[in-house]
C-alpha cells in the first residue's frame, strides 16, 4: 500500500499481509520459438503490495520469462502464468496474473486468459474441425492430382480451403495436440503451425505420403508408400529407415502416447515397431488376406480403429479394439459400421469427441465410434473429378 507523494517523498507502509508466488511453464514448439535465449519483453514493474520475499520473488519470476533449449535442444519452455497468493489472517485469496509473449504487462483475469495447458481457460462452444484432402483429377500431361486441405464441422458447417503457404498439398495429418499440421507436396513433407505463415521444411526425398508428428513434438514417422522413414521434426536430419518394406509395403504410421513406438498399416496386417527400430510385432492379422488396415489411435490412446473384414469374402467393417488387447484375432473388435472396401487404406482419424472419420476413395464420411449410420460429409463438394480423402482432425477454437 502506498501514501500519495509529499513534501518528504514517497513513503511505502509496511504490508501487514503474507504472500507466496508460485508460477507454471508450458512448451513451445521450435517452429514458432525465438532463438535460444532471446528474452520475451518484460511487463513493466507493475505488481500489488509485495513484502519483501514476496517482492524478491515475484521478480525472480519476471527475470525467468526467457526461453531456453531444452535437453534435446528442440524442447522450449515459456511463463505461463503467475500466481500470488495472499493470507491476511484467516483470509487468503489467489490471483492469477496471465504472461505471454505478446502481454505488456500481466493481466489479473482470475485465470480466465491462462493457455489451455493445465490452467482455467473460457469455455469453447465450437465443434472440432475434420481437415481432409480436396483433389482434382489431373488433366491430360499432368501425373498428380491437384490438391487442397478442406476445413469443416462434422454437422456439416464452416467449411472452407486452408490458406496454407503452399497451394497444392496432401495428406494432412494434424499433430496429437493439434496445434501443427504435416503435410506434402510433390518431393518435400511440412510441417505448419495453425494460423502462421509460413511453414517448416522436415524433409524432401522422393514422394513422402502420410506422416505423424510424435505427442512430444521431437520426430516425424512417414511412409513413401513402401518403407517407413523417421526424421527429426526440426527438419535438416537426413531420415533414417524404421521399416524396410521386406514384409510388405508399410504406411499410415502413428506413434503411441509415449513416442516410444509407432503402429503401422501393411499387407493384412497391422504391426508396432519401436523407434529404435527394434520389437517389430504383429498386432492383428485379417484372415482376408487383402486388406491394408489403417491404424487410428483415440485421444486417449487407449484404443485403436481400423478397418478389416475378418475372413475370407466378408463384408468389410470398420471396428475398435482396445490398445492394451494386442496382440488379438480379428473377430474381438466391435463393429462400428460395415463400409466398402474402397474405404481400405485411404484415411482414418479418431476425432477428440468420439466421432471416427473415413474415406472411401470418393467422399469423406463421419460416424460415432460406439456405432450408428455414418454421415457423408462431403456430398457437395465431391462428384465428378473431384474426390476427398485421407481426413485428420483438429480441435474445436483452432485458429485455421
Amino acid at each position: 500500500m502506498r501514501r500519495g507523494p509529499s513534501r518528504r517523498g514517497t513513503r511505502t507502509m509496511r504490508d501487514p499481509c503474507r504472500h507466496a508466488i508460485a508460477w507454471a511453464q508450458l512448451p513451445w514448439h521450435p517452429t514458432s520459438a525465438p532463438r535460444p535465449g532471446s528474452p520475451l519483453r518484460r511487463p513493466p514493474r507493475r505488481r500489488p503490495p509485495l513484502d519483501r520475499q514476496a517482492r524478491e520473488g515475484y521478480n525472480a519470476v519476471v527475470r525467468r520469462q526467457r526461453v531456453y533449449a531444452g535437453p534435446r535442444g528442440i524442447e522450449w519452455t515459456r511463463l505461463a502464468a503467475v500466481a500470488l497468493v495472499t493470507s491476511c489472517g484467516a483470509r487468503t485469496s489467489l490471483a492469477v496474473y496471465g504472461v505471454s509473449a505478446d502481454a505488456e504487462a500481466p493481466t489479473n483475469d482470475g485465470g480466465a486468459s491462462a493457455p489451455r495447458d493445465g490452467a482455467p481457460t473460457l469455455p469453447c462452444r465450437e465443434q472440432p474441425w475434420v481437415l481432409f484432402s480436396l483433389s482434382a483429377q489431373p488433366p491430360p500431361g499432368q501425373p498428380l492430382p491437384a490438391s487442397q486441405v478442406y476445413a469443416r464441422h462434422p454437422d456439416g458447417t464452416g467449411g472452407h480451403l486452408l490458406a496454407l503457404p503452399h497451394p497444392f498439398v496432401a495428406y494432412p495429418s494434424a499433430s496429437p495436440d493439434g496445434r501443427f499440421l504435416l503435410y506434402t507436396t510433390l518431393s518435400s513433407l511440412y510441417l505448419y503451425r495453425f494460423g502462421a505463415t509460413s511453414d517448416l521444411l522436415v524433409t524432401r526425398m522422393g514422394a513422402p505420403g502420410f506422416a505423424s508428428l510424435s505427442p512430444d513434438g521431437t520426430r516425424v514417422v512417414f511412409s513413401d508408400g513402401d518403407e517407413l522413414w523417421l526424421t527429426s521434426a526440426m527438419g535438416g536430419e537426413v531420415p533414417t529407415v524404421l521399416v524396410d518394406g521386406s514384409g510388405g509395403p508399410a504406411g499410415y504410421p502413428v506413434f503411441t502416447a509415449d513416442s516410444q513406438s509407432v503402429l503401422f498399416g501393411s499387407q493384412a496386417t497391422i504391426q508396432s515397431i519401436g523407434v529404435d527400430g527394434a520389437e517389430l510385432q504383429t498386432l492383428l492379422v485379417d484372415p482376408n488376406g487383402n486388406g491394408f488396415p489403417t491404424p487410428a489411435l483415440s485421444p486417449g490412446y487407449q484404443s485403436v480403429a481400423t478397418v478389416v473384414a475378418c475372413a475370407v469374402d466378408s463384408t468389410f467393417t470398420l471396428r475398435t479394439y482396445a490398445l492394451k488387447s494386442f496382440p488379438t484375432t480379428c473377430e474381438t473388435g466391435k463393429i462400428v459400421t460395415p463400409v466398402p472396401q474402397t474405404v481400405v487404406a485411404k484415411g482414418l482419424a479418431w476425432g477428440p469427441t468420439g466421432i471416427l472419420a473415413y474415406s472411401d476413395g470418393e467422399d469423406v464420411y463421419v460416424v460415432s465410434a460406439e456405432g450408428g449410420t455414418p454421415t457423408k460429409l462431403t456430398g457437395d463438394l465431391t462428384g465428378g473429378h473431384d474426390f476427398a480423402t485421407t481426413p485428420t482432425w483438429a480441435p474445436a477454437c483452432t485458429t485455421l
